[in-house]
């Protein structure tokens, strides 16, 4: 555990940097602070302190970025990234009546084909289209979850 210096000095340092991404002083940084403002990293704005969504691994103990701009982040990476809800879940109830039925194996039985760890699911890498239901690979957790969210 770090003693109340080094945490002084990791505050310290945070606030500098803060201070310096903002553009100003560290005294001007901490006037702003102190007035119940907090800049947010997306938008460029200062903005009151309860639009950041709280997150304790952070020095201060708030969100970089405000409500609204996370909001439109989140969406803008759902939309890019996830496939819909109605297409993933069809694909999904596909693959487990094909290995209900053995047309396929279970993923626990194949390894991984991007680290050749244990497989957890199937990933389907062609789409959720009808023609490719049954398109999929064996992947771990790890793996699966670096494709979708990466991609």
């Amino acid at each position: 555990m770090k003693g109340w210096s080094a945490m002084a000095q990791t505050i310290d340092g945070a606030l500098k940097v803060a201070a310096k991404k903002c553009g100003i002083e560290v005294d001007a940084y901490l006037a702003m602070r102190e007035s119940g403002l907090k800049h947010c990293w997306k938008c460029k704005q200062w903005k009151a302190i309860n639009d950041f969504s709280l997150d304790r691994s952070r020095f201060d103990g708030y969100a970089a970025g405000c409500k609204p701009c996370t909001r439109v982040q989140h969406k803008k990476e759902r939309k890019l990234s996830r496939p819909s809800i109605r297409h993933g879940n069809r694909a999904s109830e596909a693959v487990r009546q094909a290995i209900k039925k053995g047309v396929l194996q279970r993923p626990e039985e194949r390894s991984c084909t991007e680290c050749g760890n244990s497989a957890r699911h199937y990933h389907h890498h062609l789409g959720y289209s009808d023609e490719h239901l049954l398109d999929v690979v064996p992947m771990c957790v790890g793996c699966h979850q670096k494709v979708h969210w990466d991609g």
